[in-house]
This record gives structure tokens, sequence and C-alpha cells, in this order.
């Protein structure tokens, strides 16, 4: 989520009889705005931690640049095994800068966020079969071409899609949003479990399923076979 001050932070809650005290012993961010290029192995799938903001770029090599004051980028930490990039803070901080992690790579198969972050893309990614998980708050907003995309979204977050792929295959489970009308996709399979949404573009197929107060709207003139337990709706935008 994007905000005037980035805050991340645990706080310990103290009672003693009727007083209750909360204290904070997180990094404030001081000083200007700058870049640090980072050095790590090459990936092909990033996991976000924490109220962190990651812009992907399509690019022919894998590059990471951290923009941020100086003092909160020493917080960060990057973990690489097995081609996937674990990207989070060793400590909580707060800061009202811009605080970003630029990524470049040339193939996108696996993002998840896991917080109240941001992830989101710098013109079209390319990508084969492509993973979205959001857990949490967060939020992921990319543009894609791809052949299957899974988009995940388990809290209240949110995952937006623009471009093209073949099939797509969204669930929500909490009141988040997956909204993929701007994917132009042939086959499309859809389920809510709870208040969340999810609207999608299909010309050839959509299998919706509704369990809860959800909503699943959708683009086209696909063959739709629906199933709705409770007072959800499937309905053409």
């Amino acid at each position: 989520m994007n905000g005037s001050i980035r805050t991340a932070w645990i706080a310990p809650l103290l009672i003693a009889g009727v007083s209750t005290a909360c204290s904070w012993n997180g990094v404030k961010g001081t000083g200007e705005v700058i870049r640090r290029p980072i050095e790590v192995e090459a990936f092909h799938s990033v996991i976000v931690d924490g109220s962190l903001d990651v812009e992907i770029t399509a690019m022919p090599d894998v590059t990471v640049i951290a923009e941020g004051q100086a003092n909160i980028l020493d917080l960060l930490t990057f973990e690489v095994a097995d081609g996937v990039c674990r990207i989070g803070t060793r400590e909580s901080y707060a800061t009202d800068k811009p605080f970003v992690v630029h990524i470049g790579m040339p193939l996108l198969r696996r993002a998840e966020l896991n917080g109240s972050g941001d992830v989101f893309g710098k013109g079209q990614l390319p990508a084969d079969e492509l993973k979205l998980v959001v857990q949490g708050s967060g939020d992921i907003s990319l543009e894609v071409k791809a052949r299957a995309i899974s988009a995940t979204v388990e809290g209240s977050g949110d995952i937006a899609l623009k471009g093209t792929c073949e099939e797509l295959d969204a669930r929500v489970t909490g009141s988040g949003d997956v909204d993929a009308v701007g994917l132009s996709c042939s086959a499309a399979q859809a389920e809510v479990i709870g208040s969340g949404d999810i609207s999608v573009n299909a010309s050839e197929r959509l299998n919706a399923a509704v369990i809860g107060s959800g909503d699943i709207s959708y683009r086209g003139e696909p063959e739709v076979t629906q199933r709705v337990t409770g007072s959800g709706e499937v309905t053409k935008r």
C-alpha cells in the first residue's frame, strides 16, 4: 500500500495493573534518498516480506537497485535460493521518503507478497507460467504476456492484471480482489470464498464459484459454468 509515511514495526505491549505502555525500537529514516546497486545471484521469482515496495521491469539480465535513505537501505535483506529471491528487512523502520527495490529480470515465474507492501510492474513482463500470491493487505499490479497465470489473494489485498494469457486461475479467500478485466484470456477459472471480488475477461470458457457474499464479474462471451452458495453473484459486465 502506498502512503505518505511507510512503517514496518512490531511494538511490545506491556500491561501492569491498569497501565499499558507501548514502545517502538525501530529505525527512523534520515538523510537524502540514494540509489544503491545490490549484487545478488540470478533469480526468476520474488518473495517480498513486510511493507516494501518492489518495482519489476523486463530486462535482459537480472539487476537490483535499492532506492531510499541510506540507513533504511542498510536494513534490507536479500536471500537467493533455487532461483527465488526473498526480500525483507532485518529491523522495523519508518520513513516518509521513497523506499523502493527496483528489479530488472528477463522472465518472471512467481511473485509473492506477504504483508502490506506493493509489487508493481513497469511495462509489460514476459512469462510462461506465472504464479502470483498476496497474503495480507498488500497489492500486486502487473502487465504481463503469459501462457498461464495463477493469481491468489488470501486476506484483504489486491491483484490487478493487464495484458494477455491463455489460461487464468484466480482465487480469493477473504475480502481481497483480483481485477483481471484488463487481462484478455481464452479460459478462466474464478473462485471466491468470503466477501472478495474477481473480475475477468474471457473469450471461450469461464468456470466461476462463489461461497459467501463475494462477486465474480466477467467481460466477453465465454461459456459460463457457475456455482453460488450464499448471497454472492456471477454477473456479466
